[in-house]
């Protein structure tokens, strides 16, 4: 599966400063895993968490919804910011370090008998998935169907024990099986929800062909404040990654 990322701050903010966190892991030669997730800036050390979130979570916690839970406890346990201020302590301990996660594993599955790709995906909060087939169609979204399902209150993942029972999550979780000739597309929740827009006015897929054209971050970049200034996308740190089998169906800018 060939994959194209990118990334981008809220507008008028330093590259460094951008909250999201993703990373592909390539695990075996069929299989990859693909993490997104997005610090929140009311916490204290928002980009350090979703960094350690994406950065010590494994594949094998996506088994079941209690292996995940199990992997989401042993992450919170290993967190460990460097705090050399008072002032940042106090409000660690008080407040502590919020994000959403969106994990998926992609198995690719090709011989002579079958041609798919089978996706495990966990979730909490509203970074999404959009699944397109080979004719533009959008045939498959999770863990959100619409834009109404957004808001400014996501369920987060809290790095204390303790603030995290009194604000519960919900797990989200699914499987999908679809064609090798599909496109995956993964975006944090201000380009998920413009996504979902576009799709209310019937331009989802031209939009995102639109951002596949990009040949770097600077390109994206420009395309987002675009977005923000003359579409009403959120101003928020935006990431996206696109996966699929047939990069020459959609990434224009692919050689082989």
């Amino acid at each position: 599966m060939e994959t194209l990322s990118f990334e981008a701050p809220k507008a008028g903010i330093e590259d460094f400063r951008n909250e999201d966190s993703f990373k592909i892991r390539q695990i075996a030669n069929d299989l990859m895993l693909v993490l997104v997730s997005d610090g929140a800036s009311t916490g204290v050390f928002s980009k350090e968490w979703s960094d350690h979130i994406t950065n010590n979570f494994d594949s094998a916690w996506l088994s079941s919804a209690e292996d995940f839970e199990f992997g989401i406890k042993t992450i919170r346990e290993t967190f460990k910011p460097d705090i050399t201020r008072q002032t940042a302590l106090r409000k660690f301990l008080m407040q502590g370090s919020y994000a959403t996660l969106l994990s998926v594993l992609i198995k690719k599955n090709k011989s002579w008998f079958k041609s798919n790709v089978d996706l495990t995906m966990y979730a909490i909060g509203d970074v999404c998935i959009f699944i397109f087939s080979d004719n533009g169609e959008l045939e498959f979204t999770f863990p959100y169907l619409s834009v109404e399902d957004f808001n400014n209150v996501p369920d987060l993942i809290r790095s204390s024990n303790n603030l995290q029972e009194k604000t519960p999550y919900k797990i989200f979780q699914n499987t999908y099986t679809t064609s090798l000739d599909s496109l995956i597309v993964v975006a944090s929740d201000a380009l998920s929800e413009y996504l979902f827009k576009t799709l209310t006015e019937g331009t989802i897929f031209d939009t995102i062909k639109e951002i596949a054209k990009c040949e770097n971050n600077e390109q994206f970049k420009r395309l987002m404040n675009y977005y923000r200034d003359n579409c009403k996308m959120k101003n928020d740190d935006v990431t996206i990654c696109f996966i699929t089998d047939r990069p020459d169906l959609y990434y224009p800018n692919y050689k082989r």
